[in-house]
């Protein structure tokens, strides 16, 4: 009997161990294409906890409370789950209040091990559900869902500076649900461990009504380290085709691409800098800069909205401006250019103008802005040509996000 009671109980601890291995290998990092995520599919099960629900093991969970009330679910309907029986639901809900709060959040995030200077890419599945129809005077983007990071192990969901846009545009009907949505991005490892967060974001305190969004499929694999990795988490691909066209006619889309600059150019910012830059994130975009600059959001004048800043580039003056704006991308007609070329901001195409006088040479880069009929541009204008800013505003431009 005690021999059976040893082997019994041998047994039982090799299955601990064996589950708690399995649950947590995502911990160290593995081959390229091992899921350094726990419980990424939400088959692993789920457990409890305080001020969110049923959250799936491995993970955490956040709100930032207000007026509206906040579900978190083991989901097991076939139509919203993508791989397997389970998947995680977050509920935003305005039913039977008397008012709502603008701006609530809930979302999920884990910590995670990575190689610092090693390529990752974050994949993801979900689709986003809603009690209310859709109507051309409600807000196309009242909902979104949005991913970020944080380095190091101490995790903070407030903290998070760099939120990327998933760009599911598609509300289906609660009890109606249709195609998963499908998210990727790279990004570079900068430390030994990286917090992910994926968020719901409900824009508007709208009364009476219930938002769903599920989640599956979520992984993170060492990848490759190619053209789309840049210094921040950006969407892949980084451009849309846009239909945006130039005042004269001209689709962005047929403009050139600018001309690369030469890796062995002395003017290029050293790469190990750009990894250092500062970050600064406003109501609506983030972005990052050289250390020697000094942003300062601008108060709001003209037709400048959601944001502006003046870059505050050392010894320089005249404009340098960054920010949204009231006018068209269509009705932006820079004067003496001199060439135009394709870039993209934030996912978006857009172009990049320069500007020459006799007294002056420009630099200005424009989209799109968060809504139709505005723009988002950046513009600096200096007495005399500088490639060495100029190429600094290019990284700029390469690190910018829109939430």
């Amino acid at each position: 009997m005690i021999r059976d009671g040893w082997r019994a109980g041998l047994f039982s601890g090799l299955t601990i161990v064996v589950l708690l291995l399995a649950l947590f290998e995502g911990i160290l990092p593995g081959k390229a294409d091992a899921n350094l995520l726990v419980n990424g599919n939400f088959e692993h099960g789920f457990s409890f906890r305080d001020r969110c629900g049923d959250v799936g093991l491995g993970w955490s969970c956040f709100t930032n409370g207000g007026q509206a009330v906040y579900g978190f679910y083991d989901e097991q309907w076939d139509p919203v789950v993508a791989d397997g029986e389970h998947s995680q639901l977050i509920e935003i809900n305005t039913k039977g209040l008397g008012a709502g709060t603008d701006n609530r959040y809930a979302g999920i995030f884990q910590t995670v091990r990575l190689t610092p200077g090693t390529a990752y890419q974050i994949a993801l599945r979900g689709m986003i559900r809603s009690t209310t129809d859709e109507s051309e005077k409600l807000d196309p983007w009242r909902y979104r869902v949005q991913f970020g990071w944080t380095l190091g192990r101490r995790a903070d969901w407030r903290a998070v500076s760099n939120w990327v846009d998933a760009g599911w545009d598609v509300y289906d009907n609660r009890l109606a649900p249709g195609a998963f949505n499908d998210f990727r991005a790279k990004f570079i490892a900068q430390e030994g461990y990286v917090t992910v967060y994926i968020r719901v974001w409900k824009k508007w305190g709208t009364v009476g009504e219930e938002i769903d969004i599920n989640f599956d499929s979520i992984a993170l694999t060492a990848t490759t380290r190619d053209g789309t990795v840049l210094v921040t988490f950006t969407p892949t691909p980084t451009v849309i085709i846009s239909p945006l066209q130039l005042p004269v006619g001209t689709l962005v889309t047929a403009l050139p691409t600018p001309q690369p600059a030469s890796p062995d150019s002395p003017l290029l910012p050293n790469p190990a800098e750009v990894l250092d830059w500062p970050r600064i994130s406003g109501n609506h975009v983030a972005f990052s800069y050289p250390g020697s600059w000094q942003p300062t959001a601008n108060e709001l004048g003209g037709n400048a909205i959601f944001d502006e800043y003046r870059l505050g580039i050392p010894d320089q003056g005249g404009e340098q401006l960054l920010g949204f704006y009231n006018t068209p991308f269509g009705e932006l007609q820079p004067d003496s250019v001199i060439a135009v070329s394709r870039i993209a901001i934030a996912g978006k195409l857009g172009a990049k103008w320069v500007r020459q006088g006799p007294t002056f040479v420009g630099y200005q880069y424009c989209t799109e802005g968060i809504e139709p009929q505005t723009s988002f541009c950046i513009r600096v204008t200096l007495p005399t040509d500088s490639p060495m800013i100029e190429l600094q505003l290019d990284y700029l431009v390469q690190s910018i996000t829109f939430y």
